[in-house]
């Protein structure tokens, strides 16, 4: 087969509608932005800082904001619940994250770039690390809850933070991350000592991330059972009225503990399930700020002359994944079959325009810690990571599939057309290395609850899911005791491997754990990843002091230190 030629006929016949990483291959959202904010630059994440297009400002730092008006956003869909800690959905935990606090949050800047994920303060005043398995947080005193029943805007204390991080270990499939946390102790009110069972290198960037540790009033759980109904915290904006598949309000929290903070009256998240409205709303203003289609590029641009456009990779984990407790994906030849068959910048060039990234194991989206599958660090796991259909059938045949495997292979339509193109082009790859393929595509709340969490038969694949860390990829999707592997991989090497990593405090030398991570995950396939695509986000003029972030549609805070600016 003439692979290159292939290729060529295959993008001339298609329309590539692409341009979003995974992160929001989905979504074409707003809340793929982050906050402007400080420019501090130490690094305190543990080491997750990552490089990415510097961004170019849409604001000045000598600019006063100016008070008042509606920012309007979109997301593609609902959320599947409002609670942020029973689902893993990015819609669940962006709408989280306009309303409840965290400890830390991802700083953001003129001079941060998207994938630079170094923290700062939230609702902690400061953090000390006395000894490698102790952290303590100083609480902010002027933190309230906003001034809605059952809580009526009473102080917030250190056992809010308690209450949370219990419920948080009970009920989130992201727990865990912080499953070292051996005790949480609250000495006084605005004292929090973290203690653990092991050195933790991404502890302060776990209270910091959009997908852990959100702040939530005991008497909200205790009255309703959950957050589903009702949601009130410490954040930015009140939620006044949501609309089912229509639009989310948001007023702004009048008692918010930074001075002057939000700048805005308030924001409207419409929902918008089709990408072609979504683009044409940012296109005529409409819309403030949302993700960009490349395909869709040049005309915006030829529109909207003063707009900022921000590109960057992102962190979600595409890739394969498949049902390893069985017959036949219990065999390592047949998964480093499948991605060995995997053509990574085919879809690169036909999924995404040509506009992304060959994926290792950890995302291209974290430059940092990411190995290129290039570089001679990856030695002879690189071969599995290679097109290489001739092996493929020869792994596959080894195997005892020498008629061929007849398989399903399971995705969602819920996260748009370019993910619906990448799993039709990834069905046409595994069928050129002898895998007869039934693609298998759910709705979104369907794929969450079942094929998303390892509920399904033969392979799935497609957007997987997003994490901010590396820690927090590997723990979840490969650490024995995760709920979240959707391969239900039990791998006492990798356990082992993921341990070291977690401990090893100096940068470099965990580095050099990551890189042996790699390489074995490449070998085992377990999930072999595919690639990912450069997300473009569209910024009018007249919205100021606000800077995207690898972070995306997970994070909405960056609305509290956004302002507008018509006049």
């Amino acid at each position: 087969m003439d692979t290159e030629n292939y290729w060529k006929r295959r993008t001339s016949r298609r329309k590539v509608l692409a341009g979003f990483s995974a992160l929001a291959s989905a979504p074409v959202v707003a809340s793929i932005v982050g906050c402007g904010g400080d420019d501090d630059d130490d690094d305190t994440s543990g080491g997750s800082t990552t490089s990415g297009t510097p961004q170019s400002s849409n604001t000045t730092t000598a600019a006063t904001p100016k008070t008042g008006g509606t920012i309007q956003t979109t997301i593609i869909g609902d959320p599947p619940t409002l609670d942020p800690f029973l689902n893993l959905s990015y819609r669940s935990q962006g709408v989280a994250s306009f309303v409840y606090s965290r400890l830390f949050q991802i700083d953001t800047g003129p001079n941060i770039e998207p994938g630079d994920l170094r923290v700062s303060p939230d609702v902690a005043a400061s953090s000390e690390q006395p000894d490698k398995m102790q952290f303590t947080v100083k609480l902010n005193p002027g933190v309230k809850w906003q001034n809605v029943a059952p809580v009526n805007g009473r102080p917030f204390t250190s056992a809010d933070v308690k209450y949370s991080f219990e419920r948080f270990m009970a009920k989130s499939p992201n727990r865990t991350a912080l499953s070292p946390v051996t005790s949480l102790e609250t000495p006084d009110d605005h004292t929090v000592i973290f203690k653990t069972s092991m050195p933790m290198a991404p502890l302060a960037f776990y209270l910091a991330s959009p997908t852990h540790l959100y702040l939530m009033p005991r008497e909200v759980i205790e009255a309703d059972g959950d957050a589903s109904k009702r949601m009130i915290g410490t954040g930015p904006l009140i939620l006044e009225e949501y609309q089912p598949s229509a639009i989310f309000k948001w007023k702004k929290n009048p008692d918010y503990h930074v001075a002057g903070q939000p700048y805005v009256d308030g924001a409207t998240w419409i929902i918008i399930a089709d990408t072609a409205t979504a683009t044409a709303n940012l296109r005529s203003g409409k819309l403030d700020i949302a993700g960009i289609p490349s395909a869709d590029l040049d005309s915006m641009k030829q529109a909207n002359k003063n707009m900022t456009v921000v590109p960057f990779t992102g962190f979600t984990c595409n890739s394969l994944w498949f049902d390893i407790t069985k017959p036949p994906f219990n065999d390592i030849r047949v998964r480093q079959a499948a991605s060995m068959a995997i053509d990574r910048k085919g879809l690169v060039d036909a999924a995404y325009n040509g506009k992304g990234a060959i994926q290792n194991i950890v995302p291209a989206g974290y430059s940092a810690w990411t190995l290129p599958v290039d570089d001679p660090k990856m030695g002879d796991s690189k071969q599995y990571l290679e097109h290489n259909v001739k092996k493929a059938k020869e792994l596959l045949a080894s195997a005892g599939h020498t008629g061929g495997l007849t398989t399903t292979l399971s995705g969602t339509t819920g996260y748009g057309a370019t993910n619906n193109q990448v799993m039709e082009l990834l069905a046409e790859m595994l069928k050129e290395a002898n895998f007869n393929i039934t693609l298998n595509m759910k709705e979104y709340a369907a794929h969450i609850a079942t094929t998303f969490v390892g509920k399904f038969d033969g392979m799935a694949g497609g957007v997987g899911s997003t994490f901010f860390e590396p820690d927090d990829m590997f723990t979840s999707l490969y650490f024995s005791t995760s709920p979240r592997r959707n391969t239900l991989v039990n791998d006492p090497k990798a356990d082992a491997l993921i341990l070291k990593q977690r401990q090893e405090l100096d940068v470099n030398a965990r580095k050099e754990v990551i890189n042996e991570m790699q390489r074995y995950f490449a070998e085992q396939a377990y999930l072999p990843p595919l690639a990912a695509g450069t997300s473009f986000v569209g910024i009018h003029p007249w919205l100021k002091n606000v800077y995207p972030k690898a972070t995306g549609a997970y994070d909405s805070s960056w609305i509290a230190k956004a302002w507008l600016d018509r006049s």
